[in-house]
């Protein structure tokens, strides 16, 4: 019987740990895509990315005109392609 109990504590949070394990994996890739030889902080890397998906090119006016090149053409593309993989693995 308390099996069955724990079974049905760990379901009724499922939702929880979901929405933690992928808040967590976001900010991962925030924080990594800021990573290398150039470095890029986590602000201009949230502002870049926004930038680019809500077409505000206002936002990256005032950095260096390489970096979001440098994150959305070279970075996020490796850092996406690795969650993927790993997703994939995992799942097999």
């Amino acid at each position: 019987m308390e099996h069955q109990g724990f079974k049905h504590r760990l379901h009724g949070h499922t939702g929880i740990q979901l929405l933690f394990l992928v808040s967590f994996l976001g900010m991962a890739i925030l924080f990594t895509s800021g990573l290398g030889y150039v470095s890029i902080s986590f602000g201009d890397v949230f502002k870049i990315i926004f930038a680019k998906l809500f077409s505000q090119a206002a936002f990256t006016e005032s950095m260096d005109r390489l970096w979001p090149t440098i994150v959305m053409d070279v970075r996020l593309p490796r850092i996406l392609t690795s969650v993927i993989v790993g997703g994939g693995l995992a799942v097999a």
